[in-house]
This record gives structure tokens, sequence and C-alpha cells, in this order.
């Protein structure tokens, strides 16, 4: 199947987005880790959210700078299965008072990873078929 520009284009337009979307998380990590601490019932040192906000700020910062490249994305997938792992955590504490809220963000954590997978897996794809490509043309 050959792809159009436009379609072309979407996965890293994804990973921009991506990115736009890592760096305003991570600064609310960085500057309210302890009311998300709190707000999720969490039972974690807010300091733990706060290394995971400089975490998503970093990837967000690398996703923005190099659009073209899996790498950051897959940084943000690992990142999400920190998060998901916490977020468990959190709503198996029968003593937790937010597991409602923790839900909420177990849900919206899973959605962007799907969308973080198919990106990085889709921007793994175009590295590869670049490879080839290259490989294909090299004058020897």
């Amino acid at each position: 199947m050959h792809e159009s520009g436009a379609e072309a284009m979407s996965d890293i337009t994804v990973a921009r987005a991506l990115g736009g979307f890592s760096l305003v998380r991570g600064a609310a990590e960085l500057m309210f880790g302890r009311r998300i601490n709190v707000a999720l019932g969490l039972g974690q040192s807010a300091a733990l959210v706060r290394a995971f906000g400089a975490r998503e700020a970093a990837a967000g910062y690398l996703a923005r700078m190099y659009p073209d490249m899996a790498g950051p994305i897959w940084m943000r997938v690992a990142g999400d299965a920190l998060d998901i792992a916490v977020l468990v955590g959190a709503l198996n504490r029968r003593r937790n008072p937010h597991r409602d809220a923790t839900l909420a963000a177990l849900v919206a954590v899973l959605g962007v990873t799907a969308i973080d997978i198919a990106t990085a897996a889709s921007l793994t794809r175009r590295h590869t078929r670049s490879l080839a490509t290259a490989r294909r043309t090299r004058v020897r």
C-alpha cells in the first residue's frame, strides 16, 4: 500500500503533539506533584510524581526536537508502563479514598499508551524502510 504525503507525515505530526503533551504534563507533575499524589491517593512521595514529571518533560523535549525518531516515543511508552504500575498499585490499595480518580487516570494513561505504541511502531517502520532504501541505493 502506497502512502500519500499527508499520511506519511501523520506519525511525525502525532509525535510532535505527543511531545507537546509530555511537556505540559511533565511541567504539571513537577509543579503540582504533591497535589497529584494526594488527588489520586497514590500513597507515594510527591518526589516520585516530580521524578515522573522530569521524565515526561525530557521525553516531550526529545519528541519535539526529533519528531521523526521513534526513540523519544518509545521512551514515553516506557514511562507509561511505570505510570500504569503506580496507578494499578494505588487502585488496589483498599484504603485509597480516591479510587475513582485513580481509575479515571489509569483509563486516560491506557488510552495515551495505545497512541504512543502506534506512533512509535509507525516511526520505527519508517526508519526501517529508510535504512533498507539506503542499503539498496548505496554506491559500492
